[in-house]
C-alpha cells in the first residue's frame, strides 16, 4: 500500500489532509578531548571499533530520520519533546546548544 500514513498511529493521510514532516538529524559531537590518563585508552577504543559492524559505527556518528505525522500525533510528539526538554533542564540547569 503506497498511501501516506502517519508514522505514529498508522492513520492514512489523504491528499489535502493536514500532515507534518519530521526530520531528525543526530550527529556525534566531539569536543577534541581524549582522556590520556587511562592506560591504553586508545588501544581499547580501537579494539572496540574493530569488534563492531560498520553500520553500527555509522549510526553512532550520524543518523537521519524522516517521517510524517497526522495532526493528533504531531501534538503528542511535540508535547513529549517539550516535556523531555523541560525535565532535562530542571535536572541539569540551562541547556547550552551550539
Amino acid at each position: 500500500d503506497e498511501r501516506l500514513k502517519c508514522f505514529k498511529c498508522g492513520k492514512v493521510i489523504n491528499l489535502g489532509d493536514i500532515r507534518y514532516k519530521v526530520h531528525i538529524r543526530i550527529e556525534s559531537d566531539f569536543d577534541g578531548y581524549i582522556n590520556e590518563d587511562e592506560d591504553n585508552a586508545i588501544d581499547d577504543l580501537i579494539r572496540q571499533i574493530e569488534s563492531v559492524k560498520q553500520y553500527e559505527l555509522e549510526d553512532e556518528v550520524y543518523e537521519e530520520m524522516n517521517f510524517l505525522l497526522c495532526l493528533e500525533c504531531r501534538k503528542i510528539f511535540a508535547g513529549e519533546l517539550t516535556g523531555m526538554y523541560a525535565d532535562f533542564g530542571e535536572r541539569n540547569g540551562k541547556l547550552k546548544w551550539q
